[in-house]
């Protein structure tokens, strides 16, 4: 595995501990960012939704796709941009920096790695 398909497996492994997180354990990680805690299924949804993400990007780290690696950079870094004009607008608190801020390095870590190697398409 080159340093391109590790930077999706890592991205992966993270994005489907937090899927996971916001199904089985909602109220304590939107404790941990200081956010009202909620009865409401969204979360949930949202952490399936998330954890689904996850495992697309580990499964294509195992084989390699330059196409997917190529947009899951813009996907990161368009959820980067969204979330700093949310935060901005006063719509999301700043703690959501963090998680922008997460997604941001690691399409920085891929596209970086990926000019410098060749993957399976």
């Amino acid at each position: 595995m080159n340093s391109t398909m590790r930077s999706i497996q890592v991205i992966g492994i993270y994005a489907v501990l937090l899927g996971l997180g916001l199904i089985c354990i909602p109220n304590t990680l939107l404790g941990i960012f200081n956010l009202e805690p909620t009865r409401e299924p969204w979360i949930r949804v949202l952490g399936i939704i998330v954890s689904e993400i996850g495992y697309y990007y580990v499964t294509v780290a195992m084989k390699g796709s330059d196409a997917f690696f190529r947009a899951s950079i813009f996907g990161r870094f368009w959820l980067f941009a969204v979330l700093i004009v949310m935060i901005v607008l006063g719509i999301a608190k700043p703690i959501l920096l963090l998680l922008a801020s997460i997604d941001a390095a690691s399409a920085v870590w891929t596209w970086k790695t990926l000019g410098t190697e060749g993957t399976r398409q």
